[in-house]
């Protein structure tokens, strides 16, 4: 009887095991009102396609005209316009980076970005140096931008966008043009707040949206130093290449799909190295490397990047960038109360 009782609990117990269900736990992110460490519990990928849409590669050429000088001309800028050059020529000037479409109403369309992208200089100088590096008044070159390109690709009209606003000393540019065949049709607009960098901290995540080498690549990042320049900027960790100036910079508040804008990126961290190479005009073939030479040694600068530290521009500068040109966009045609969110 008591082996018939045993075997009867056993089934028992078994048949419990075999009936519990695992009950799933719901993930959720704490609701703090601050800008979250962590990665989402929900998925991101239909916000993040809805933003990438927006994000577009701007590609500028600025044409110059140079005029180059001897040293023994002894040219400066006050004898500049009497003295006629040895050499006139013209280069190309290009540059590359990413903006955002913010605006379209009208069928006038405008993007954020970086001002070195798009706002070449009028003019350029460069001066002889001493044996010990010291600059002379002696001008070597000079050259004056005679026209520049801003196109926009990826949009159905992509030439000669022009620069509504600029500012230089904090790299931000608006630029614009009016669409003449898009009567009735739409362009996605970036419609998510404008955030605040000085809420972020230590360790929040960030996603960065670029084209770099003319692809659109999305990375994430966690903020380092956020206060190095309050409002105005702060350094993120980033492993894309050059190329990223003008990229979006955003985290996540409370969760998905509460994305924030709280920045642009505009920099990566980089140092020039100096190297010596023979003479560029000749014509060096490849049976001739690994022989001595005797030649002219020019010095010549390289640009290496440091990847993994990225500089971005706050929202906050970007805020009052738009506040401060708020006349100045309206005069172009463009109501900046439409920008964001």
């Amino acid at each position: 009887m008591d082996r018939f009782v045993f075997l009867i609990l056993i089934a028992l117990m078994f048949l419990t095991a075999c009936s519990l269900r695992r009950n799933p736990v719901k993930e959720t992110t704490r609701k703090d009102g601050q800008y979250d460490s962590e990665f989402p519990a929900q998925p991101t990928h239909p916000e993040l396609e809805r933003i990438v849409r927006t994000v577009k590669l701007v590609s500028v050429m600025a044409i110059y005209e140079r005029k180059t000088f001897s040293f023994s001309r002894k040219v400066s800028l006050e004898n500049l316009s009497t003295v006629e050059p040895e050499t006139k020529e013209y280069i190309n000037r290009p540059s590359t980076g990413t903006g955002t479409v913010i605006y379209y109403k009208d069928r006038d369309v405008a993007l954020l970005t970086c001002a070195h992208i798009v706002d070449h200089p009028d003019t350029s100088i460069t001066y002889y140096k001493t044996e010990k590096g010291l600059i002379t008044p002696n001008i070597r070159s000079f050259s004056v931008k005679v026209r520049q390109t801003i196109n926009v690709i990826d949009l159905p009209e992509v030439r000669q966008f022009r620069i509504l606003a600029v500012d230089r000393k904090n790299d931000l540019a608006i630029i614009g043009k009016r669409l003449t065949g898009l009567l009735g049709q739409q362009i996605p607009v970036f419609d998510y707040p404008l955030g605040k960098a000085g809420d972020l901290h230590w360790g929040t995540m960030v996603y960065l949206i670029a084209i770099p080498r003319n692809l659109k690549m999305i990375a994430t990042g966690m903020v380092s130093n956020p206060g190095i320049e309050t409002g105005r900027a702060f350094i993120f960790n980033s492993n894309l290449q050059k190329g990223i100036s003008g990229g979006l910079v955003l985290a996540l508040r409370d969760g998905v799909p509460n994305f924030e804008l709280v920045g642009i990126s505009n920099s990566i961290a980089a140092e020039t190295q100096l190297f010596l190479q023979p003479d560029p005009a000749l014509e060096i073939q490849d049976a001739e490397s690994g022989k001595s030479y005797n030649g002219k040694l020019y010095l010549k600068g390289h640009e290496v990047n440091y990847y993994g530290m990225a500089h971005a521009i706050a929202a906050e500068a970007i805020r009052d960038f738009i506040r401060r040109e708020k006349q100045t966009l309206n005069e172009n045609g463009y109501q900046p109360e439409y920008f964001f969110k």
